[in-house]
């Protein structure tokens, strides 16, 4: 992911961000919309989450995994919506690392996807199972819908992160190292997890390789954090998928997510 100082600045000032159960849970109330807060144990480390229509046998799932750095209250404006509401149960999730998810304790994108994987297959509910990522929670859930083929019944790449041919060195990394307890542990983590995915994100093409499901990809072309090349390389490579559609925005960055809320929307309300 090519990150400019601009916006390395602005992850800077923003990242130590994260909502406690409490406060998140106020808007929740005033739209009537019941959410519940769990934590997930698995292998030593906890996963903490957000459900909306917990309980609800009968909806298939909406599972959201956030970007670096961030948490699942990322994907609120989803989990509030009233359409999404009456059909899906959703989930969203604080990555390993993030959030209330072992805060500051990084760990690699494989790894991720291997303790998500245990949460996910304790979730199911004998209903269709979707998994929505962005950014680098787009090869978290790349390498999580590939090992389970049986629990995930489709993916949507919201300017995911998973071409190697994308990641450059980016030394200035390793260098912020040695200095790193001066920053926000956030950004701690943001920077050794994307330093290690340097190396992990070569094990990206076979996964994509792997998936069978259909699948969604959006991409902005003036994406300068995770360049448009790597939807097209999605597109490309995900060559088993059932079905592949691949939608490119001009003028629009990698804030996807929300600038492009209406359309990710309709997407996933044609679920099922």
């Amino acid at each position: 992911m090519r990150l400019s100082l601009l916006l390395f600045a602005f992850c800077f000032f923003s990242c130590t961000y994260r909502m406690h159960d409490s406060k998140a849970r106020i808007a929740f109330d005033h739209a009537r919309i019941p959410i519940a807060f769990n934590n997930f144990e698995v292998s030593g480390r906890t996963i903490h989450y957000a459900e909306v229509n917990t309980g609800h046998i009968s909806k298939p799932t909406l599972f959201f995994i956030h970007g670096s750095p961030a948490s699942w209250h990322c994907y609120e404006n989803y989990m509030l919506d009233t359409d999404l509401t009456k059909k899906y149960r959703m989930i969203s999730i604080d990555r390993p690392g993030f959030g209330f998810s072992d805060f500051g304790v990084a760990t690699t994108v494989t790894v991720q996807a291997q303790l998500i994987g245990a949460l996910v297959c304790s979730l199911q509910n004998g209903q269709s199972f979707y998994v929505i990522g962005h950014s680098l929670g787009g090869p978290v859930a790349v390498k999580l819908t590939a090992d389970h083929p049986k629990e995930i019944n489709g993916l949507v790449i919201l300017a995911g992160a998973v071409s190697p041919g994308g990641e450059h060195e980016e030394l200035w990394r390793r260098l912020l190292m040695p200095v790193s307890f001066t920053m926000p542990t956030a950004l701690q983590t943001c920077n050794k997890e994307i330093w290690w995915f340097k190396k992990d994100v070569t094990t990206i093409p076979a996964d994509l390789k792997a998936i069978k499901c259909p699948v969604f990809i959006f991409q902005g072309l003036a994406d300068n954090m995770v360049p448009p090349e790597n939807g097209y390389f999605a597109q490309q490579n995900l060559s088993s998928a059932s079905s592949v559609k691949l939608r490119v925005y001009e003028g629009v960055h990698h804030d996807i997510p929300w600038s492009r809320f209406e359309d990710i929307k309709n997407v996933l309300m044609s679920f099922n």
